[in-house]
């Protein structure tokens, strides 16, 4: 048989192992609580962290984006401005196909008006000139 002392023995044996453990899961279980509030309060600063990032990202986005408006608006004022340069260009390039015509049509109509006139002069002044010796 088992002694008692030998019981005692074992029985102080476990006592002392369950002591152990019990102190190293205590403090494996403040590690945990540690960990836990560690994770909750990142967790509650992540969203902040999070919403910070988004917020930034959010701002940098229409930033671009109004970047990309005014890129869009500039190139609207180009193409614009390039349809009335074109629009202008094509005008003046018709006026001066009209005045060009009307030049001609001037040049034309007062060497019909002038010539006759002209042609007399030139007859009178051959008729004096052959009259005179």
């Amino acid at each position: 048989m088992i002694a008692n002392s030998q019981i005692d023995d074992a029985l102080a044996k476990s006592v002392g192992d369950l002591l152990r453990w019990k102190r190293s899961e205590e403090n494996w279980q403040a590690r945990l609580k540690e960990d836990h509030d560690l994770i909750r309060e990142k967790l509650r600063q992540m969203p902040k962290t999070l919403r910070t990032e988004f917020d930034s990202a959010h701002d940098q986005f229409d930033r671009i984006q109004n970047r990309l408006d005014s890129l869009r608006s500039w190139i609207d004022t180009v193409v614009g401005a390039a349809k009335v340069v074109g629009a202008a260009k094509e005008d003046l390039e018709a006026d001066h196909r009209e005045a060009h015509r009307n030049l001609r049509e001037l040049s034309t109509q007062l060497t019909e008006e002038v010539e006759g006139p002209l042609q007399e002069l030139f007859a009178l002044r051959q008729d004096d000139q052959q009259g005179t010796p």
